[in-house]
C-alpha cells in the first residue's frame, strides 16, 4: 500500500513538473486597459493558439475571455506561490473546459459531485533521502530524449495527463 501510494505522489511530481510553460500568455495592466486593448490580446491570442473563430462565435468567446484575463490578472496580483497566465482553454467557461477535457465519470459520485475520499495525503509515507525539489525539466535535459517533454493534447479524452506522465516517468 505505501509503495503504491509513493507511486502516486510520483506521478503527482511528475504531472506538476511536465506543465508546458511556453504556450501561455501573461497579462499586463496595458492589456486591460480599453476594450481595443483587450480585443488586440484576444488576436494575439488566437494567433498564438490557433484558434479560428467565425465572427458571431468570436464575439461571445471574447466576452468570456474577458472575464477569464480579468480574473487571472487580478489573481496574480495578490501574493500567491505560483501565477496563472492565458493558455489554450482561455476563450473557454469552467463548464466547457470540464466537459470536453475534465469529466471524468469514475471520478464523480451519483451526486455529480467530485469523490474525494479514495486518496487522503496522509496515507503517504516518504522516504527521508528524497530531495526537496528536482526540476526534471533541466535534469536530463542534455539527454535525447530529455526526462520531460511536453504535455501531448489527447483532445476529449481526458488522458492527456497520463500520456504526459508516463512519458516522463520513461524518459
Amino acid at each position: 500500500m505505501a509503495r503504491a501510494m509513493a507511486t502516486i505522489l510520483l506521478m503527482a511530481i511528475v504531472l506538476a513538473a511536465t506543465t508546458p510553460r511556453t504556450s501561455t500568455m501573461d497579462i499586463t495592466d496595458r492589456d486591460l486597459a480599453s476594450e481595443e486593448s483587450l480585443w488586440a490580446l484576444y488576436e494575439r491570442w488566437c494567433e498564438h493558439h490557433n484558434v479560428g473563430r467565425n465572427l458571431s462565435d468570436m464575439a461571445r468567446r471574447f466576452k468570456v475571455f474577458k472575464e477569464n484575463a480579468r480574473m487571472i490578472h487580478q489573481f496574480n496580483q495578490g501574493d500567491t506561490p505560483y501565477k496563472m497566465s492565458l493558455n489554450l482553454f482561455g476563450d473557454m467557461t469552467d463548464e466547457e473546459v470540464d466537459h470536453m477535457y475534465g469529466s471524468c465519470s469514475n471520478l464523480r459520485s451519483d451526486s455529480g459531485k467530485r469523490r474525494q475520499d479514495w486518496f487522503t495525503h496522509g496515507d503517504v509515507t516518504v522516504p527521508g533521502n528524497i530531495p526537496l525539489h528536482v526540476d526534471w525539466r533541466m535534469r536530463g535535459y542534455d539527454q535525447r530524449p530529455p526526462a520531460v517533454t511536453n504535455v501531448k493534447m489527447q483532445g476529449e479524452c481526458g488522458a492527456c495527463w497520463a500520456f504526459a506522465a508516463t512519458a516522463a516517468v520513461e524518459g
